[in-house]
């Protein structure tokens, strides 16, 4: 009867959370000098576990805010070490077990507008990230007052917005069909609001990446999806990238081996035949079509190959070191063992930089805007990079400056085969994806992206440290914490973040990927941290992602079985609806 209001957004300090509400109803009880409203909304916490609670909202008298207060049904809470901690009875909460949590100002629509502290505390949160002050993505910009109240600093005109509505609310005589005519009132008017508040976010305004003008910064990432049988693109292909194109978006190509030798994956593309070429030009023809732009990632797997993949030669790397995971090669999806791969010499070096040169070419021959070379996730580049993979003691091994030459030597000569504008480079700087932590991340990776730097590319690519397509978010953090507590990296658990790594990147544009969805896309982009965001599974479900972001619309949940395929089918590739599905098969997010 009421309608959903899902991009109604409070943020609770007191526990990190962040709150979707899903619908409205009126209350079973009336609470003095207001009408109340009963809210069931879903919340994600710091790890992105969803949680389904429900509060009640009081509608004041004079209409000037809703004040929501949430029953505590939460079982842990975190501490300022980072750590978490079962609630005690002292745990803070309001009149009636209720503890208090936020309170919207109508007309403002605000996102954040009071912050209360916890307990014992002058602060309005438990952990560093909490305390910083944001800027409402859906409404004005909001600063704090010596009354602690979060203001807006624009407002809505009253005698418009604010003044029919307080009346009724004002009326406690009010029936409850008039009360319910209010509640829908105002959930439109909220949904409408914020709407148009994501429209205008800067997620939507124009960036030049390069020789790309783009019209808004919602990126698809470089997925591998295996349906390249022969390492030629089909027609259904062509047609999935297609539906996930948009006017002045730029999508990325999954990951394409320059070489034979640089492949290791069964229905992954190549970028080196003429044949290849042709096939691809009729992908990005119909993408163009669309008035979206498409860059073409390059990927040499280096030792996350194996024999059976390579014509029977052996993998190579940095070093003769052993991957240690099972690999799918086989059309028929069988997984093989890795096998310990051959350093590679000087020679290798040479021919590897000559592939990646030709594959370049070859993918500006075939219409793609750009280039991205691949140099993270624990492939080829990335191998020489990691202190733990590569054990090398000459020029390319040793040192941190020893250790990025290689992957700089290819950079180097992609750009002069094609030029910097029509170069971009991603790389994972904590990336636990087929290898292990680097022992000093910060320093060698800085020195690495400073040099980038100096290149002039179109954008650089980083994969924030929560992201790992192997493990769990949880478990891959509690991996790299144990990492780090027992001194084998040189770093602390509060440095897992990309801050250093953007701090050497003046004047790159640069872009991030990793577990971005429909509530956490906007912050970073809205405070200049990014440029722009790069989502993977989440444009696997949702070919009109742009769309959905823009509007607030729930998004499709991505079927993992579907990921990779032994078989060229349509399945869980084309095959996803546009447009919102019905509550029990969209995602909570």
């Amino acid at each position: 009867m009421y309608p959903s209001t899902t991009n109604f957004y409070i943020t609770n300090p007191a526990f990190c959370k962040t709150t979707r509400l899903v619908s409205l109803r009126p209350a079973d009880k009336f609470h003095k000098g207001s009408r109340s409203l009963i809210v069931s909304f879903t919340e994600r916490d710091c790890d992105s576990r969803p949680t389904e609670a429900s509060a009640t909202v009081e509608l004041s008298q004079h209409a000037e805010m809703l004040r929501c207060r949430c029953r505590c049904r939460h079982s842990r809470h975190h501490s300022r070490e980072g750590g978490s901690k079962p609630i005690s009875k002292k745990c803070w909460r309001g009149p009636g077990g209720f503890q208090r949590i936020g309170a919207l100002q109508i007309n403002s629509w605000a996102e954040e507008v009071e912050r209360f502290p916890t307990p014992g505390t002058d602060t309005p949160g438990p952990t560093a990230h909490c305390l910083k002050p944001r800027k409402s993505v859906f409404g004005p910009v909001l600063k704090k007052t010596a009354s602690s109240t979060m203001k807006p600093q624009k407002s809505v005109d009253e005698k418009q917005s604010l003044l029919p509505l307080s009346r009724t609310l004002a009326n406690h005589d009010a029936s409850a069909t008039r009360l319910q005519q209010n509640v829908q009132r105002l959930s439109s008017s909220i949904m409408g609001s914020l709407a148009s508040h994501r429209e205008s976010s800067k997620l939507f305004t124009p960036l030049r990446l390069g020789e790309m003008n783009l019209e808004h910064r919602v990126i698809m990432s470089p997925l591998t999806r295996l349906r390249c049988p022969g390492s030629f693109p089909t027609p259904l292909v062509t047609e999935y990238y297609t539906q996930r194109a948009t006017k002045g978006g730029l999508l990325i190509t999954e990951g394409m081996h320059p070489s034979l030798m640089g492949g290791g994956y069964y229905g992954a593309p190549g970028m080196f035949a003429p044949e290849h070429v042709r096939a691809w030009k009729k992908v990005t023809e119909a993408v163009h079509a669309k008035g979206a732009f498409m860059a073409c990632q390059l990927w040499h797997v280096g030792r996350a190959a194996v024999s059976i993949s390579l014509g029977g030669r052996q993998p190579v790397s940095s070093s003769a070191t052993n991957i240690g995971y099972f690999n799918r090669t086989t059309p028929g999806g069988q997984k093989v063992p890795n096998e310990t791969a051959r350093a590679m010499d000087l020679q290798d070096i040479k021919d590897t930089i000559d592939d990646f040169v030709h594959a370049a070419k070859c993918a500006i021959e075939a219409g793609f805007d750009c280039v991205e070379i691949a140099s993270g996730n624990g492939y080829l580049l990335d191998q020489f990079l990691n202190s733990n993979v590569n054990l090398r003691t000459d020029a390319y091994g040793g040192t941190k400056e020893n250790r990025a030459r290689f992957p700089l030597e290819v950079l180097d000569a992609v750009i002069a085969a094609i030029g910097a504008s029509k170069v971009s480079i991603r790389t994972s700087p904590w990336g636990t994806v087929w290898l292990p932590l680097d022992a000093d991340p910060i320093a060698n990776y800085r020195y690495a992206l400073s040099e980038v730097e100096k290149r002039g590319v179109a954008y650089v690519c980083l994969t924030h440290p929560r992201t790992d397509l192997l493990l769990e978010e949880k478990t891959k953090m509690e991996n790299m914490y144990a990492a780090i507590k027992s001194g084998k990296v040189a770093a602390a658990v509060e440095d897992l973040h990309l801050r250093h790594f953007l701090e050497v990147l003046k004047t790159t544009p640069v872009l991030a990927s990793g577990s971005y969805d429909g509530e956490n896309c906007f912050e970073e982009v809205e405070g200049g941290e990014l440029d722009a965001v790069s989502f993977g599974r989440w444009f696997i479900s949702n070919p009109d992602l742009v769309e959905k972001l823009r509007l607030g619309k729930r998004l499709t949940k991505w079927d993992p079985a579907t990921f990779y395929a032994s078989e060229a089918g349509s399945e869980g590739y084309t095959d996803y609806p546009f447009g919102e599905v019905k509550d029990e098969e969209a995602a909570k997010c």
